[in-house]
């Protein structure tokens, strides 16, 4: 993430991962009942339980794209989204950056709701995060917040939308490989994997991709203040999910940023997905050593994730 002049967001890639067929389809599901505060999902969200996976996946240590640790964690998620019925998908992509051509993976996650191929099934509705972190040579940067907090909330998402396969039918999760530059932010240094995420989506008919998404980027500091940025998110997403915190009773936790920030929503946004940043502009400890497990609290990330079921199961879903 960085705040920035936008900039084309174009490069030169290279698949090894199958191509979509655009001309798909899977059966569509049937309308959701009307919501209900009494059995409200978003009441049941863990905070523990994600601080716990956010500490486990800090374990890691450093995480670039690339290295060795990327892919203990990418199998470590893998096995607790299996563990949780959800299906995984990598997407494999090859692309050039400063520091050379890199392999990138995004990992993919629908529900196994029972489908002969839920990557047929519409998903009306994205959750996103990157689960890469940034690359030093002055410092071990192990990216608590930045990094490891969404991919934990993505987590307890999946284990809570499990209990209602008709909600998570129409979810898919998504871990981003590669949203960190290698140097600096550039047309071919940084968002490699919502890139090309977004560019295989557009191969599809307008009515097969997701047509809202959530991406979520450190949402677990301590003292969370979530401020939803000016791009790539339009005024009805951003007003929805104002009024989501302020049902959840966590509205003195959100707010709007007038900066336009560079992160993974805007390829996301750029592809057509309407989309909302959950995103903590004001953390001290942004890509330094002290972004560690200790600057993380189980009731930020309980917020972030009560906040984004409600704004799901409430208004993006029905």
């Amino acid at each position: 993430m960085v705040v920035a002049t936008l900039m084309a967001l174009t490069s030169c890639q290279k698949s090894t991962s199958p191509e979509p067929a655009a001309s798909a389809s899977g059966p569509v599901p049937p309308p959701l009942p009307a919501y209900a505060e009494t059995t409200a999902l978003y009441k049941k969200f863990d905070g523990a339980k994600a601080l716990d996976w956010a500490r486990q996946i800090t374990n890691y240590g450093p995480r670039p794209a690339g290295s060795e640790n990327l892919e203990k964690t990418r199998l470590f998620l893998e096995t607790e989204l299996r563990t949780l019925g959800w299906v995984t998908q990598r997407q494999s992509f090859e692309d050039t950056t400063p520091r050379g051509r890199l392999t990138f993976v995004n990992l993919r996650a629908r529900f196994n709701g029972g489908d002969s191929d839920p990557w047929q099934r519409p998903t009306p509705l994205l959750i996103a995060s990157h689960y890469d972190t940034k690359f030093y040579k002055e410092f071990v940067f192990v990216g608590a917040n930045d990094g490891a907090s969404g991919n934990a909330a993505q987590l307890e998402l999946a284990r809570l939308l499990a209990t209602d396969p008709a909600v998570a039918r129409r979810i898919e999760l998504v871990f981003f490989d590669g949203e960190e530059a290698t140097i600096n932010y550039t047309p071919l240094d940084g968002l490699h994997g919502s890139r090309y995420y977004a560019r295989e989506w557009r191969q599809w008919p307008r009515d097969r991709r997701p047509q809202r998404g959530i991406l979520l980027d450190m949402v677990g500091e301590n003292n969370l203040r979530i401020e939803i940025p000016a791009n790539q998110s339009s005024s009805t997403m951003r007003q929805l999910a104002l009024r989501a915190a302020t049902e959840a009773g966590h509205s003195a936790h959100f707010g709007l940023s007038s900066q336009e920030i560079l992160d993974d929503h805007v390829p996301l946004g750029m592809a057509g997905i309407e989309m909302v940043n959950f995103i903590d502009l004001n953390y001290p400890v942004w890509h330094t050593a002290k972004d560690t497990a200790d600057q993380l609290s189980a009731a930020s990330l309980q917020i972030a994730g009560q906040v984004t079921v409600l704004l799901a199961e409430k208004y993006l879903l029905r």
